[in-house]
């Protein structure tokens, strides 16, 4: 677990489970006690070696954000310049998401100097800043809370950034191609106001994606998706422990058609959000209901194990690491 304080000098916090009910604060030892103004971070193996890094964005005007890749040793090296992420705006919030579905993490960084960065992932441990390009820069003056999350279910990621007053609350719409388009005030989502946190959940049950907002100073919001898409295209994935009695959560999960992957998700959304907590299931949308489809779950020993889902049925699926697979 990580704590990040926002008091410019004070310590941050990262928390090493010992097992039996205690932790220690590891933070000095793993070298990631940054002293800035830290507003958000994001965890995901954004480098495919099978442990988790993370990105801290930071407010303090003239700081770079910062992006931590893992040892695998119980230390991190900074890597956002060998990396590429350079930007010194004040981030506020970020998440990682594969929204070219290429197989590896990009990451959307929400700040408070009018333009907004996608960074797409080359695979080779560098970024392109594809905010622009991708029309997703802009219009969202001050950023909170960027989410990653498959509203429309045809099998890309979207994007819905809240922000703050005097600006406008975006959601995007994948096109598939790498670019978006602004979709907000076609579906009722353009709230201007001072929204803060924000998360894709579906908490109804019925199979799509449903939006919470919190806003400062006024009322949240709960927007309810009618999409409802069929059930024979689509899985919910859940990945627990053994024993199946603990959410797995950073965990990197891609679903496969025989040889042929279809989509990597991360089971706990991949953000780093001001003020939000993520939601772990994964949705898996717009499958072939004739089509038996196999999930690949990595380990930190570069190990991986495949676990059998069968063809679609709309139904929640709970994977147990190391254990006897499929409930």
């Amino acid at each position: 677990m990580s704590v990040l304080n926002r008091g410019g000098s004070d310590d941050n916090a990262l928390y090493r489970n010992n097992g039996g009910g205690s932790f220690s604060d590891e933070v000095n030892a793993a070298g990631v006690n940054i002293s800035s103004i830290n507003e958000a971070m994001a965890w995901a193996d954004y480098d495919l070696d099978g442990d988790l890094d993370f990105f801290v964005a930071r407010r303090a005007g003239g700081q770079s954000q910062e992006l931590l890749q893992n040892d695998g040793d119980g230390t991190f090296t900074q890597a956002d310049v060998a990396s590429e992420i350079t930007s010194d705006d004040g981030g506020y919030g970020a998440a990682w998401g594969d929204y070219d579905n290429d197989g590896d993490f990009d990451l959307y960084i929400a700040t408070d100097a009018r333009a907004n960065f996608l960074e797409q992932n080359d695979g080779d441990g560098t970024f392109t800043e594809r905010g622009a390009f991708a029309g997703v820069q802009a219009g969202v003056e001050i950023g909170f809370a960027p989410v990653w999350g498959d509203y429309d279910a045809d099998g890309d990621l979207d994007l819905f950034v809240s922000s703050a007053t005097g600006s406008t609350d975006r959601l995007f719409q994948n096109n598939g191609d790498g670019t978006f388009t602004d979709v907000s005030a076609t579906l009722g989502l353009n709230f201007t106001g001072d929204s803060r946190g924000a998360n894709w959940v579906d908490y109804d049950g019925d199979g799509d994606l449903d939006l919470y907002v919190s806003v400062n100073g006024a009322s949240n919001f709960l927007y309810q998706s009618d999409l409802s898409p069929d059930t024979s295209t689509f899985f919910v994935v859940d990945v627990r422990g053994t024993g199946g009695s603990q959410d797995q959560g950073g965990i990197t999960l891609s679903l496969f058609d025989g040889g042929t992957r279809i989509a990597t998700r991360q089971n706990h959304g991949g953000g780093g959000c001001y003020g939000s907590q993520n939601v772990i299931p994964v949705h898996f949308y717009a499958l072939n209901p004739s089509t038996s489809y196999t999930l690949r779950v990595p380990y930190p020993d570069n190990t991986t194990v495949d676990y059998a889902l069968g063809t679609p049925d709309g139904s929640s699926v709970t994977v147990i690491q190391r254990g006897v697979g499929v409930l």
